[in-house]
């Protein structure tokens, strides 16, 4: 009775050839790390974002308002991230994984990704205005940077 074992060829995700065994070993453990940084990525900050939404942190303070919108960026980040790193293991498993993976994901994930850095981008300088303000004009700063101005400013960097 003989048994035909079928070797799992790895491919390349870019050019979608197949892969040396000693690099497709390499090249999975690569991807399954970065999953696992997106997944962490997305875990915190998830974490993050429903404990400041709870104990009621965005009224307090211009600040925790900008953490909040850096929080939510970070992780939308991480979620494009982790749908990217699923779409490319699935790419090196060609196709074998999930065979009925939508191509439309990776334009969503695209358009997430840009939203997100440029958000990202924008909560990192709103911070950097809120601390100059908080540090030139302290004895103004309550009545320059309140939570309201802070959400519009963020409202026109969304």
């Amino acid at each position: 009775m003989e048994h035909s074992v079928e070797a799992t060829t790895l491919y390349d995700p870019r050019t979608m050839d197949p892969v040396p065994d000693h690099q497709s070993k390499l090249l999975l453990v690569v991807v399954i790390c970065l999953m696992t940084l997106a997944g962490v990525t997305v875990a915190t900050n998830l974490v993050t974002i429903l404990s400041m939404a709870t104990q009621g942190l965005l009224k307090k303070s211009p600040t925790s308002v900008f953490i909040f919108s850096l929080c939510c960026s970070d992780f939308l980040l991480g979620t494009s991230m982790l749908l990217t790193k699923v779409q490319q293991i699935n790419r090196i498993f060609n196709g074998r994984w999930l065979p009925n993976l939508p191509p439309v994901l990776s334009w969503i994930s695209l358009s997430i990704s840009f939203i997100s850095f440029v958000s990202l981008e924008f909560s990192i300088l709103f911070i950097g205005v809120d601390r100059v303000i908080a540090i030139r004009a302290g004895h103004k700063y309550r009545d320059i940077m309140t939570p309201s101005r802070s959400i519009w400013m963020l409202a026109v960097g969304w």
